[in-house]
C-alpha cells in the first residue's frame, strides 16, 4: 500500500524545466479564470406564490384495503405462508443464481427446510377492494439477518398505497439473507 503524496512533493521530483513549465501553466490558467461571485438567493421571492394544491400523500386514500398472502403452504418458519395463504405457489430452482458454501447450505436447509433448489414464492399483498385497474408495486427487500423477517415491516406502506389505488406485494426473500452460522 502506498501513501498519497501532496502535489508539491511530486513537483519537487520533476526536472527544473518541467517544474517551471507546470508553474507557468498554473499561472496562465489562473489568469483565465474570473473570480466566482455568488448571487444572493431569490428563492423566497420566486417561490412565494408557488404552492402545490394536492392532497397530503401521507394520508390514506379513499379505497378500502384488503390483504392476502400467497406462498407454498408448507413453510415451517413462517406460519402466515403455511396457514393463511389465499394462493398456493410452487417453488423456484435458484441454484444457478444463489450459490452457498456447502456448510452454510446445510445449516440453511436445516433452518428453513429447503435449499436453493426449492425456494418458495411468498408475499404479503395489500390491494384496493373493488373493481378497477390498479398498478402493481413490488417491494423486494433484504440485507439483514435471515431470522429477522422484514416483509411485515411494509404493512404501513402497503395499506397506504392500497388506499390510494395501488396493489403492493411485499415479497418474502428472508431465506436469501445473511448466514445462519454467524447469526447474520
Amino acid at each position: 500500500m502506498h501513501s498519497v503524496q501532496p502535489l508539491s512533493a511530486g513537483l519537487r521530483r520533476l526536472p527544473r524545466f518541467a517544474s517551471a513549465g507546470v508553474g507557468a501553466l498554473f499561472g496562465l490558467l489562473s489568469a483565465c479564470v474570473q473570480p466566482l461571485t455568488v448571487a444572493r438567493s431569490d428563492a423566497a421571492t420566486v417561490l412565494a406564490n408557488r404552492t402545490i394544491t394536492a392532497p397530503n400523500p401521507g394520508l390514506p386514500g379513499t379505497h378500502k384495503v384488503a390483504r392476502l398472502y400467497y406462498g407454498s403452504g408448507t413453510d415451517a418458519r413462517r406460519p402466515e405462508y403455511r396457514d393463511s395463504i389465499t394462493y398456493r405457489t410452487g417453488t423456484v430452482d435458484a441454484s444457478a443464481f444463489a450459490r452457498t458454501e456447502p456448510a452454510n447450505a446445510k445449516s440453511r436447509k436445516k433452518y428453513w427446510g429447503y435449499d436453493n433448489t426449492a425456494f418458495p414464492l411468498n408475499a404479503r399483498v395489500w390491494y384496493p377492494e373493488g373493481e378497477g385497474t390498479f398498478p402493481l408495486v413490488l417491494v423486494v427487500h433484504g440485507n439483514h439477518r435471515m431470522t429477522e423477517f422484514s416483509d411485515p415491516g411494509y404493512q404501513w406502506l402497503g395499506e397506504l398505497l392500497a388506499s390510494r389505488g395501488f396493489i403492493l406485494a411485499s415479497v418474502d426473500e428472508n431465506f436469501l439473507n445473511g448466514n445462519i452460522r454467524r447469526g447474520e
